[in-house]
């Protein structure tokens, strides 16, 4: 049909949050509708496959709301009266929302094991809310220890949503 949609819903999302975009539904000849009452079908097919809510604005133009939990790419097929609307289904990108920090993880032998006077290491694994692995990196993490000694620490962002963590101990103990 001859009916578009449009905002920055359809293109992106981030996980966790609602998003929205429009629909304008349009006579045979294009002509943008005055009244409401189409039918609309709306859905999203991706890591999750779910029905978004459709609100009637009563004038020719529709609402469309929804919220996803889980990063990664999804279509949006929007159907009026079983048929396609122009350029459907369309590619929608959900990314994790902003890092959390009681919902970040680590991994690595350096969590529990380090030798004196040798380099030990750990990765931080930056996270959303909703625990969805982050993709970007320019989080402020710190790294502190309590010990026998201060030992040096470095943490290195690797623009990837993971932050790689060395550190040196002086001496042996509980850390």
């Amino acid at each position: 049909t001859a009916c578009t949609a449009s905002g920055l819903g359809l293109l992106c999302a981030e996980a966790g949050v609602e998003a929205a975009f429009s629909i304008t539904s349009r006579d045979q000849f294009g002509n943008q509708r005055s009244s409401g009452s189409d039918q609309y079908d709306v859905g999203l097919t991706g890591p999750v496959c779910f029905n978004a809510k459709v609100t009637d604005q009563d004038d020719g133009k529709y609402l469309v709301r929804y919220n996803t939990i889980m990063c990664g790419d999804y279509y949006v097929s929007i159907r009026r009266d079983g048929e396609p609307i122009t350029g459907s289904p369309f590619v929608l990108s959900v990314v994790a929302g902003k890092t959390h920090g009681p919902s970040c993880t680590s991994v690595g032998d350096g969590l529990t094991t380090a030798f004196a006077g040798h380099e030990a290491e750990f990765v931080i694994e930056a996270r959303d809310i909703i625990s969805n692995q982050r993709v970007v990196g320019d989080d402020p993490f710190e790294v502190q220890m309590d010990g026998p000694a201060t030992p040096q620490i470095s943490v290195f962002d690797r623009d990837d949503g993971t932050y790689l963590v060395t550190y040196v101990v002086e001496a042996t103990g509980s850390y």
